[in-house]
């Protein structure tokens, strides 16, 4: 139920947290009937507030009819009639005024919409301003329309609070991002050392560049559903023997899975880095078996799966303390790296997860280009496709800044496909397989799926 929540709105992360706190911390610290749990459904719960989100707008969006723009409740405002306007205190007036002297825009235009929080109250606004745009757009192709980069928010119904939002249109609030220092020197690495964007695929790396950049700029998960799609079809290479869906699927799924569990391992890592470096490393330096890699991260996987290092784990367990669900982490990601059965489970399970999901992203984007429509969880689907495809372009980025040989996305794939098939079959057959798949050392470092 809580992911569930999560995912409702970038503010529920913060709400849900204050609440777990508020509830079963600090009024009692523990759970003592249901009644508690009821109480909690019942302030979490996503209830729907009214939104007035104005933002800065230029003459191209001001000019047009005002009917049009009531259609999608839009309002363009006059500073003059401002006092007239129904729910216009004198306080929220003057707020509209300093804000309209911040973003330095001619215009300003009020939004007024049902959303369950302000973030998602300003997502949607945008969405219908930029919708009656795009409609402009169809009678004159060479104007442009200017936007403020913050809104102006206020909820109507309840609380009667007034907040400025950024107004962004990159809604990819939750997939796991590199650091702008890291991601600025793996991509000066990349740049250096592949051969895709320069090989026979030059232009269709530029290409699928090109649209994902494009989904990352609108806020339509319609238009960010079509164009993942169209970069997961374009980057994987057809071999004319099936189905688009069906070429999708056997291509990047065996990306996703070699990785799988290497991600797995290193979210982990990084978690309790963050929750405690101290602990963790003291804790490394002191195992039996420290492992004959020397990188942080392979001993860390040592200390999960080593025999010898039994004793070890239950140290960082007795670390943990209270923390329930990082111990419950570390005990399920240690019993797969210790059992190779569990590891073959966790693997086939989560193809099969993985298959269906990238069938409903097909599906769906099918429905939103031949009819129109798209189904309510578009987003959701939008963040998953965002995610395999960033993991199969990464891991081919990966291969051809390896070996001057994977000058085409073909031969990445190729590769993915033959060591997928090599990883099953040691998990299979071997007695003490590998059961993290790593890329192997050959130029430098690896960053996606390499040691460090």
């Amino acid at each position: 139920m809580n992911m569930f929540l999560f995912y409702n709105g970038e503010e529920y992360r913060g709400i849900i947290y204050k609440k777990h706190w508020s509830i079963f911390f600090w009024e009692g610290g523990e759970i003592s009937s249901v009644a508690q749990f009821k109480d909690f459904c019942k302030e979490v719960y996503p209830h729907n507030h009214t939104f007035k989100v104005i933002f800065g707008i230029n003459k191209v969006i001001a000019s047009i009819d005002e009917r049009t723009l009531q259609r999608s409740s839009a309002f363009v405002l006059d500073e003059d009639h401002m006092p007239e306007y129904e729910g216009f205190s004198e306080e929220f007036i003057e707020e509209v005024k300093r804000f309209k002297s911040k973003v330095g825009l001619s215009n300003l235009c009020m939004v007024l919409v049902t959303a369950t929080d302000y973030n998602s109250a300003v997502v949607s606004a945008k969405s219908s301003l930029e919708g009656v745009y795009n409609f402009f757009r169809v009678f004159s192709h060479k104007d442009e329309m200017q936007i403020s980069n913050i809104a102006l928010v206020e909820q109507n119904c309840c609380e009667g609070d007034f907040k400025t939002i950024p107004s962004v249109s990159n809604t990819m609030h939750y997939i796991r991002d590199m650091r702008k220092g890291e991601a600025k020197s793996v991509m000066s690495r990349y740049s250096e050392n592949i051969s895709l964007d320069v090989g026979p695929d030059s232009n269709k790396f530029q290409n699928i560049v090109n649209i994902h950049g494009m989904s990352l700029s609108v806020s339509s998960y319609d238009i960010q559903l079509v164009n993942m799609w169209t970069c997961l079809e374009t980057i994987t290479p057809s071999d004319n023997s099936g189905s688009k869906i069906s070429n999708v699927v056997g291509k990047v799924v065996p990306v996703l899975l070699l990785g799988y569990l290497n991600r797995i391992t290193t979210h982990l890592f990084f978690d309790i880095i963050r929750w405690n470096r101290r602990v963790l490393t003291n804790i490394i330096k002191n195992m039996p078996d420290q492992g004959s890699e020397l990188d942080i991260k392979s001993k860390f996987i040592h200390l999960l799966s080593g025999d010898l290092n039994a004793d070890s784990r239950l140290e960082l367990f007795a670390k943990c303390d209270d923390f329930e669900l990082l111990k419950n982490r570390i005990s399920s990601v240690s019993n797969i790296l210790s059992n190779k059965n569990a590891a073959i489970e966790k693997i086939s399970s989560h193809e099969k997860l993985v298959q269906w999901q990238i069938y409903r992203i097909y599906r769906s984007r099918n429905s939103i280009v031949h009819s129109g429509e798209s189904p309510e969880y578009t987003r959701y689907l939008v963040e998953n496709a965002h995610d395999f495809f960033d993991q199969a372009l990464l891991f081919c980025l990966e291969l051809s800044a390896w070996k001057p040989g994977f000058r085409t996305f073909l031969s990445c794939f190729d590769y993915a496909e033959a060591q997928y098939r090599a990883y099953l079959k040691s998990l299979k057959q071997d007695d003490h397989p590998k059961i993290v798949w790593q890329l192997p050392r050959y130029r430098d470092n690896s960053i996606v799926f390499g040691d460090d």
